[in-house]
């Protein structure tokens, strides 16, 4: 069993990664299974979380640099900037008995999967994110 943790995104949001996508050529890749989110946990073992935090009101900004577009795997990514709640979040569950199967949290948002690689070109004009909810699977 998984115990999955996450976020999505404002219209707004998911409306700029879209055309992310577009300017970048991936139109055609494959979309998150589970929409544009961010996870802050995917854990082996049950876990306690108690919502007690409003969501932040501040925006993050992605990307910024180059490299703050990777391949995880066959996923690519754009890794967030400025995303100290969710490492807040992610280290409640972690103590409340979450596991990880990363040496390391580093926030991001997966926007195309079955990628070989980067693209060559690529427009790193930032995103505002916008996070409206937090959402909980168990599979």
């Amino acid at each position: 069993m998984i115990y999955y943790l996450g976020v999505r995104f404002s219209k707004e949001t998911n409306t700029q990664l879209e055309e992310w996508r577009i300017n970048n050529n991936l139109a055609a890749s494959a979309r998150p299974k589970l929409g544009y989110h961010t996870t802050i946990i995917y854990s082996r073992t049950p876990f306690k979380y108690t919502i007690q935090d409003l969501l932040p009101s501040d925006h993050m900004e992605s990307p910024w640099e180059r490299n703050d577009v990777q391949l995880f795997g066959t996923s690519l990514v754009l890794k967030l900037r400025g995303a100290a709640w969710l490492l807040q979040q992610y280290e409640k569950c972690v103590l409340n008995g979450a596991t990880s199967d990363y040496a390391f949290y580093q926030p991001h948002i997966t926007i195309a999967e079955e990628i070989s690689e980067i693209p060559t070109r690529m427009s790193i004009r930032p995103v505002q994110v916008n996070i409206t909810e937090l959402f909980y699977r168990e599979w």
